[in-house]
């Protein structure tokens, strides 16, 4: 017995099924994340290396081809690209998209532990990372006025703010620009220095002995116990000052000899300017498989109470938005959605004349769209542009039987069959009957055909490779499973 048949026999199962694809629809769409693009990782591992004061020549041969010459080597490489520039060496690793973006990133470490000893003594540790289509910022917000300058702001940020905003669910970290942290900075007169016979590596060798805290011990007793400590780290500009870095002549020559300390930004190579003003920016970051709307609509929240927190005159406000933009987005294909509903119902209406008829299609395509907010759920696919454009194609495919069988039976009621006029047993559902049967017998190969047709367009497409193939496989896929098992239902 086919399952038409018994939904036709038995009409009270079929409204419980009906009711259920709509509970676990609505229940999945609930819980289906927003994006503008389907949740692709690029399969991309970035290594970056520091070395203070060195040229982007020595950086090219001391770091970036002696790190590359030992990451070549690593299974699934697509492609090896490098920077090499003033202090700083950017190695990006792209693999296969088969291969594992963790497994890739934990052999990378491994290969660029053993090219560390072949990098100079003076470079900081290398940095691996991985990178994905999340890592942009979501809201981007600017902090100024107040008259506090860059080192202020950034003290803001750090207690005020940063904790604040990271803590919210979803989100992942929180990007800041323009910031400068307190620090001694030492300007050193080349002249005087070189006068007294020193060299800068001599004032470097006395910060690296002079600014330590080290532990001596502890003093026992029969009763108590003390800890000994040897106070030597440097905290005020004069600390530095004061400092001896060698012996000249038998006098001690101090920083203030050959230079000074002054309290400054760690770094003044970044700066912010908003409205003119000097500022920070701040880019939230979402983890992969947040909600984008939810963390939005977080981040405005909490930055309204934040406002509240802030020094007179400070303001705190988001300049970009990206969830906007993906609102509107899918604002847009759902109104395209449900345009099409309509002109789908117009349609039947219009070449049927009759409302009761063009009921059944108003009912079963909003259930077949719900429907498959559930299967997308269940596959681990998204709401975004891509997906709410399969639905909107797929309208007309979900109501084709539909439209075919309802042709039948209403070309059955408007003949006016003798048989169906003169007895009486006959009853509305045997004209369904007929119709059905009409559809899925006498026109077998007419509807495998059209299915057949659908397999052709969207099967394929589940074994597209590259990104443009990953990023439709879901909706592919949901096509490709629902149009399966509704061609083979009637055979």
């Amino acid at each position: 017995m086919r399952l038409s048949q018994i939904c036709i026999d038995r009409p009270v199962l079929s409204i419980v099924m009906s009711l259920v694809i709509l509970v676990f629809g609505i229940i999945s769409l609930g819980r289906l994340p927003y994006r503008e693009l389907p949740d692709i990782d690029n399969p991309v591992v970035s290594v970056i290396t520091v070395l203070p004061g060195a040229a982007p020549e020595v950086m090219e041969t001391s770091i970036t081809q002696v790190i590359e010459d030992e990451l070549v080597s690593i299974e699934g490489i697509r492609h090896i690209t490098s920077v090499s520039r003033e202090e700083t060496s950017i190695i990006n690793l792209e693999f296969e998209l088969s291969r594992d973006l963790n497994v890739a990133a934990s052999d990378v470490r491994d290969r660029v532990a053993l090219a560390r000893s072949g990098l100079p003594d003076e470079v900081k540790a290398p940095i691996v990372s991985k990178s994905n289509s999340s890592g942009g910022g979501l809201i981007w917000m600017d902090l100024s006025g107040g008259g506090l300058d860059q080192i202020e702001l950034t003290t803001l940020v750090e207690t005020q703010i940063e904790d604040r905003l990271t803590k919210l669910p979803g989100v992942a970290t929180l990007n800041v620009e323009g910031e400068r942290r307190l620090a001694i900075r030492l300007w050193i007169d080349h002249h005087r220095l070189t006068a007294r016979g020193l060299v800068v590596a001599d004032v470097t060798e006395a910060l690296r002995q002079g600014n330590v805290d080290i532990p001596s011990g502890r003093v026992e007793s029969v009763d108590q116990e003390f800890s000994v400590r040897t106070p030597g780290e440097l905290r005020s500009a004069e600390d530095y000052n004061n400092l001896v870095i060698a012996n000249f002549d038998g006098k001690p020559v101090r920083i203030r000899d050959v230079g000074k300390a002054v309290v400054g930004a760690e770094n003044e190579r970044s700066l912010v300017r908003v409205d003119g003003e000097v500022g920070l920016a701040m880019g939230v970051v979402k983890q992969s498989k947040a909600n984008v709307l939810d963390v939005a609509r977080a981040v405005k929240e909490e930055i309204k109470l934040i406002k509240q927190d802030l020094p007179d005159g400070v303001d705190l406000r988001p300049v970009w938005d990206q969830s906007i933009f993906i609102e509107n987005s899918i604002h847009d294909v759902t109104v395209t959605i449900f345009y099409a509903i309509a002109l789908v119902l117009i349609v039947i209406f219009i070449f049927l004349r009759s409302l009761r008829a063009t009921l059944i299609p108003a009912v079963s395509i909003p259930i077949s769209v719900i429907g498959t907010f559930a299967v997308l759920h269940f596959l681990g696919y998204s709401i975004n542009i891509l997906t709410l454009m399969g639905l909107t194609l797929a309208i007309g495919l979900v109501v084709d039987d539909a439209i075919v069988v309802l042709e039948n039976v209403s070309r059955w009621i408007e003949e006016g069959n003798a048989a169906a006029r003169g007895d009486p047993a006959w009853h509305g559902r045997d004209f369904f009957r007929r119709g059905g049967r009409e559809h899925f017998g006498d026109r077998r190969l007419h509807a495998a055909g059209v299915h057949d047709g659908y397999h052709g367009a969207f099967v394929p497409g589940v074994w597209r490779h590259g990104g443009h193939g990953r990023g439709d496989l879901g909706i592919r896929r949901t096509h490709a499973g629902a149009h399966a098992l509704r061609a083979r239902a009637p055979h």
